[in-house]
């Protein structure tokens, strides 16, 4: 008997140890009768796959991305002749109004133009700052011949009329140049006026790396591929760029994931600390810019929409000037007293450029000024990508030139960090699988300059490990001060109050890391490893109806009772389940529910205790059902009673 019972039991454990090897390496989706092959690219099931967290490696290309796919090309705002440039003299000092010889004579024989500077207002509520969401025009003086000497701080509005073809021309123009702030700092840096001797200081400090951010906003990284494959295809065949694959968003919109990478804060620590929505309380902020600046960095902030720029946005602002080159009125006038073209429900060009070509322009002006100066940029445009999934396409070639020309400025001695906040986070394909992992993974690339493999080898290596690891916009936070580090040693890194236990990517990020790890909420974590279940069920329409009862109480809790509409439950669109049974969330499920009056939310609950982590998120767009409240908070909860007298004309917040 014991003869024969042995073989048995060794082809038992066998079986045993075959069935385990099944479950930890085949798909789940195999053994759930749930089809999302067509979904998949072929090189790997998983974008990430450990312990703890599992995120599929979706084509860019599946049957819902192309459902919502729509081509579009370049749309030039130059619809007739821009007439002039700001050029620099040869001391980086004077700036000039320079026009164009040849359109002139042929087009405008009889030209009459005046000037004027363009500058933020006096603030009403503290003195001796500005507000920052006014722009006025000083008086426009009348000049008869180019080139013409402008101020080298200020933006130089200019309007030309030509009387015998009654043609007008309106531009403005952002100059860049070395102003007596910056060279009293750069003085400061050498403690020399000589430029010999300061060139002989830089030539030793050479290896201080400059750092370049330029973003651009809700665009994932499979819409990146999707609506921009020239500038893919630059990123992946060019070895400088290297693509971090998981990069996870830690927040709802722009302000959260931004202010984790400026400052390490999340949002309620953004509010506590920083206070935005007080006048004064964005100047008191340690935002990271902060600390270059204090070790003789030059730094810049530019954005474009100034309507909704992250720090504006029903927001005061700045009082003062948080960079030495704050480009906050050139938007203002921009979007103020130039025409505006409208594309996909947001502004595209001011005057007769494209907005966010301004703020590339400005990067680039930059850049090519201090090159041999330490210096820290942060450039963020909106104007094409916020409101529509696939408009950025209009934009693909300019960014893919753009970047190549920025790389060749700063080629030796820069940081380039290119990347997005979040992906789209409204409009039909936020409605799918795709578009719930794409609104939580946004695109990240990092360029170092070529020296950087050499001299820090060890680092170098470990950043291409983690372009393997989730990674988030609190180790971004870590990074910079990283560098910082690198530039001066005196500086001493700080944890990241909104993220305790995230780092540098220059050190390992391990790979069984979990959303917990990176405090990230079960909301806005993609480990789960979601599959589509019935709506139907009682679990789901009890989740559903426990929601919306969660939702009214919270509209209550912020006082919008009198103002917003008591929300009703009008059916479950779609529920998903987790299935990463490692990261012990087995009763997580994701419902997306549209309520009477219509409106549509998602929220991720666990149905043990039917409780709501990390909040709702509106994947509908509500600029025109929001109106009457401008409470921040409120806004993406609220669909307004009709009163018209309480609204208010908005875009969707960031």
């Amino acid at each position: 008997m014991r003869a024969t019972r042995r073989p048995k039991l060794f082809l038992l454990l066998v079986f045993a140890f075959l069935v385990f090897l099944a479950c930890k390496f085949i798909p789940v989706h195999y053994f759930l009768n749930t089809d999302y092959n067509y979904y998949l690219t072929q090189d790997g099931f998983y974008l990430l796959i450990s312990p703890t967290c599992r995120i599929v490696n979706l084509n860019p290309w599946n049957d819902d991305a192309k459902r919502y796919y729509v081509k579009k090309t370049y749309y030039s705002c130059a619809t007739s002749a821009i007439l002039t440039e700001m050029v620099l003299d040869s001391n980086k000092i004077d700036v000039y109004l320079q026009r164009n010889h040849e359109i002139l004579s042929v087009d405008y024989p009889d030209l009459t133009c005046c000037v004027s500077n363009v500058t933020r207002a006096q603030s009403p509520s503290l003195n001796n700052t500005y507000d920052d969401n006014k722009a006025i025009l000083s008086e426009c003086i009348k000049f008869s011949s180019f080139p013409l000497k402008v101020s080298n701080e200020h933006a130089t509005y200019i309007r030309c009329a030509d009387i015998a073809t009654s043609k007008l021309y309106e531009n403005i123009h952002q100059p860049i140049a070395l102003t007596a702030s910056v060279r009293s700092k750069l003085n400061k840096l050498t403690l020399k006026t000589d430029l010999k001797t300061r060139e002989k200081v830089l030539k030793r400090t050479h290896r201080k790396m400059n750092v370049l951010i330029l973003g651009i906003d809700s665009i994932s990284r499979l819409n990146l591929i999707r609506t921009m494959p020239h500038t893919y295809n630059l990123l992946q065949s060019n070895p400088s760029w290297m693509e971090f694959k998981i990069y996870q968003k830690m927040g709802e919109n722009t302000l959260p994931n931004l202010m984790a990478i400026l400052a390490g804060f999340n949002l309620s620590q953004t509010y506590d600390i920083c206070k935005p929505s007080l006048p004064g309380g964005l100047d008191n902020c340690p935002f990271i810019w902060r600390r270059f600046s204090d070790k003789g960095y030059i730094t810049a902030y530019a954005e474009d929409l100034a309507k909704i720029a992250t720090f504006n946005f029903e927001r005061p602002g700045f009082n003062n000037s948080p960079v030495d080159y704050y480009t906050r009125a050139y938007h203002l006038g921009c979007a103020h007293f130039l025409s505006t073209t409208t594309f996909d429900g947001a502004p595209f060009c001011s005057g007769l450029v494209q907005d966010g070509e301004r703020v590339w322009n400005v990067a680039m002006d930059f850049a090519r000024l201090h090159k041999h100066n330490p210096h820290f940029g942060f450039f963020w445009t909106n104007s094409y990508s916020h409101e529509d999934v696939n408009t950025p396409a209009k934009m693909d070639d300019k960014v893919r030139d753009y970047l190549m020309e920025i790389s060749d400025i700063v080629e030796d001695n820069t940081l380039i960090i290119f990347l997005s906040d979040h992906g789209i986070r409204f409009g039909p394909i936020r409605n799918t699988l795709t578009g719930y992992l794409e609104e939580r993974l946004p695109f990240l690339y990092f360029r170092f300059p070529k020296w950087f493999p050499k001299e820090y080898p060890d680092q170098y290596a470990i950043l291409k490990m983690n372009t393997q690891r989730m990674v988030t916009p609190f180790d971004l936070y870590m990074t910079l001060q990283q560098v910082l580090n690198m530039a001066d040693e005196s500086y001493e890194m700080e944890p990241s109050l909104g993220c305790p236990k995230c780092k540098s990517l220059m050190e390992l990020i391990p790979l069984e890391r979990s959303c917990q790890d990176a405090n990230i909420t079960d909301h806005w974590c993609t480990c789960s490893n979601l599959i589509e279940i019935d709506t139907n069920s009682d679990r789901i329409k009890m989740a559903a109806d426990v929601a919306v009862g969660k939702l009214n109480s919270l509209i209550v809790q912020l006082n919008g009772e009198q103002l917003c509409e008591r929300y009703r439950l009008d059916r479950v669109l779609k529920a998903y389940q987790a299935t990463n049974h490692y990261g012990g969330n087995d009763d997580l499920v994701v419902v997306e529910f549209q309520t009477f009056p219509k409106a549509q939310f998602e929220v991720s609950m666990h149905t043990g205790n039917m409780e709501a982590y990390g909040g709702f998120s509106r994947s509908d767009s509500y600029k025109t059902t929001s109106g009457c409240t401008n409470s921040r908070n409120l806004q993406m909860f609220c669909y307004c009673k009709e009163t018209s007298e309480h609204w208010i004309d908005r875009t969707d917040g960031i």
